[in-house]
């Protein structure tokens, strides 16, 4: 019995690791603390108290060390405080107690060992109004906060703004030292109102005086010169120095782009401006994928140098196969595009492309080949355009047979992005334009493509919900339906067009079985965009598209559809995309061919 008892005495040892990790746990959470607020008077203003408090934002970490609870209850005094400030209420009692004990009274150097409970208390009070509101001088065309005047809440954030308001609008009139000279702030606490004057001191006109390029830059300051535009000489403004950094920001060249402003004048009343640049890694490389259930997989990949020549110029191949496990064989492309920035004015970008295709189409198969050049023009922040010469070589089997075609080709196009993002737009717009002269070479005809692509997108009280829609239209005239390379006729259908029906399944009837593409296109599309929470959003989709042997988009043709439903995920880089569709008018629908698609991808679907 003695020697039973002697092994029931000592316990094991997973049984003294358990008591342990108990003990851990139990104390824990005992340290875990519950946060309160109690605020008098506004109900909106509580709210906004709780956003900005520390002790909440550490109740939602798990912060459980007194230390910290006490850190933060310690820094909210002064937050709240001048939260309070800036909503126009004065002459608040704020109490923030830890256990029952006022935080400002515990000494700093006799902590408790644990803390369970902080209650916040607050008398914001009285609201103060302005009873005068006052900035001088003005520069022209200056517009104060609405909120600046007398009658309304005297909050320090709206004199604040006011004051950047009138130290800006001197700035935009070349001014570029102007500054706040002085202020008086006087509170009649009888009336509850907040007479303000605010004192401007404009400083001189000023220009533009030298730049000066911080070393450390791989790209050569004679093409930072070019690329900048740097105005030098001129009337000084912000807007033509937030442009100057935009130029260069848009090479993709620099990672970072600092402009510092000379803290007083020189000779001459000018203004000397120093820029800081931090380069870009020069190399990437990305891979990208699709998927649909009838046009099958597609692969892509590049390869980018962003600073190729010591220039910044820009260096890009790409390769891409489509439609993998597709109805069709695959087609293949080689790319590669070189840019310039800065080429003959800080607006331009030239170019240089060549581009090598294999395609087989439903209606077709080509193996092209397209060299290119020219240049891109920033218009504004939100357009551009572009015009080049390339030739065009195209080798094509199709209804009509073998065939081969060449090309001069004259590309102008022009662009508006309105868009608030482009890979999940909330609002905006978007449009584009395209007009092609070719000029046949070889026996091939000559004529004029053109093309169009409009979106917009509304949200309905910049909610939960978006509308978009989209006009894509087409049309090739001057040469007739077999005198036109088949790559530059329109087909219906797929993903970019017409979700539901099978990839460019509408075209031109030839008959005895023949087909091919259309002289003439438009499609519309419209979705609404519902956002679930977590990420998700739901979409709802209908599409229409019209292919025709002539030259007018909706004449001398037919017309198909889809409609469906898809989810998106957003990540980092862009929604992805899950759309299901089925055919609701057309022939696809009517025949009852591809009767469900599916598409797969990263953005939206437009």
């Amino acid at each position: 019995m003695s020697s039973i008892r002697k092994r029931q005495g000592k316990p094991k040892a997973w049984r003294l690791y358990a008591a342990a990790l108990f003990l851990v746990v139990a104390s824990t959470g005992a340290q875990a603390f519950q946060a309160n607020i109690d605020v008098q008077g506004e109900a909106g203003l509580g709210k906004r108290l709780r956003a900005v408090s520390l002790i909440f934002s550490a109740q939602e970490q798990g912060k459980t060390s007194p230390q910290d609870i006490l850190a933060a209850a310690r820094a909210d005094y002064r937050r709240l405080l001048g939260t309070l400030y800036e909503t126009g209420h004065f002459g608040a009692v704020i109490s923030i107690r830890a256990d029952g004990r006022e935080v400002s009274a515990l000494p700093p150097f006799d902590l408790p060992s644990s803390i369970s409970q902080v209650r916040i208390s607050v008398i914001p009070g009285p609201l103060f109004r302005f009873g005068s509101a006052r900035v001088s001088p003005l520069s022209t065309g200056t517009v104060l906060p609405g909120g600046f005047a007398p009658g309304q809440p005297a909050g320090t954030a709206v004199i604040s703004e006011a004051a950047s308001a009138a130290v800006s609008g001197w700035r935009e009139n070349a001014h570029a030292l102007a500054r706040i000279s002085g202020q008086k702030i006087t509170a009649n606490h009888r009336t509850r109102q907040l007479n303000v004057a605010i004192q401007v001191a404009p400083g001189p006109a000023l220009r533009f005086g030298p730049m000066k390029i911080e070393p450390g830059s791989a790209v050569r300051d004679t093409r930072i010169r070019q690329i900048a535009g740097y105005p030098q000489g001129t009337s000084f403004s912000p807007k033509k120095l937030e442009q100057v950094a935009n130029r260069l920001r848009k090479t993709g060249a620099f990672r970072s782009v600092v402009l510092k402003e000379s803290k007083s004048a020189g000779p001459g009343n000018t203004l000397s401006v120093s820029l800081g640049l931090v380069d870009q890694k020069p190399r990437r490389i990305g891979f990208g994928g699709e998927l649909s259930s009838r046009e099958g997989a597609a692969l892509s990949a590049y390869w980018l140098h962003r600073n190729a020549f010591g220039g910044a110029e820009r260096l890009r191949f790409d390769a891409e196969i489509r439609g993998i496990g597709g109805t069709n064989p695959p087609d293949y492309r080689l790319a590669m595009r070189l840019e310039r920035p800065g080429s003959l004015s800080p607006f331009n970008t030239g170019f240089l492309a060549a581009d090598l295709s294999e395609k087989h189409e439903p209606q077709y198969t080509s193996r092209s080949a397209r060299l290119e050049i020219g240049v891109d023009r920033t218009l504004s922040e939100r357009a551009s355009a572009s015009i080049a010469l390339a030739w065009r070589f195209s080798d094509v089997t199709d209804a009509l047979g073998h065939r081969q075609f060449s090309h001069l080709m004259l590309p102008v196009s022009g662009r508006y992005d309105g868009r608030d993002d482009m890979l999940d737009p909330q609002s905006g717009i978007y449009l584009g334009a395209e007009i092609t002269p070719f000029f046949g070479l070889n026996g091939s005809a000559s004529g004029v493509a053109l093309n169009g692509d409009a979106r917009g997108y509304f949200s309905p009280g910049g909610g939960n919900l978006v509308f978009a829609g989209r006009m894509q239209i087409g049309s090739v005239l001057g040469a007739s339906l077999g005198a036109v390379p088949p790559e530059m006729l329109f087909a219906s259908g797929g993903g970019g067009t017409v979700r539901g029906q099978p990839y460019k399944s509408l075209d031109v009837d030839l008959g005895g079985g023949l087909h091919s593409g259309g002289r003439s296109f438009l499609a519309l599309s419209a979705e609404a965009r519902l956002k679930l929470g977590k990420g998700f959003s739901f979409v709802a989709f209908a599409d229409e598209g019209f292919v025709g042997a002539g030259p007018t988009p909706g004449r001398s043709g037919r017309w198909h559809g889809g409609a469906g439903l898809g989810l998106r995920y957003e990540t980092g880089l862009g929604p992805i995309r899950f759309d299901v569709a089925v055919p609701t008018n057309g022939p696809a629908h009517a025949s009852g061919i591809g009767a469900v698609q599916f598409y797969i991808g990263i953005g939206q679907a437009f």
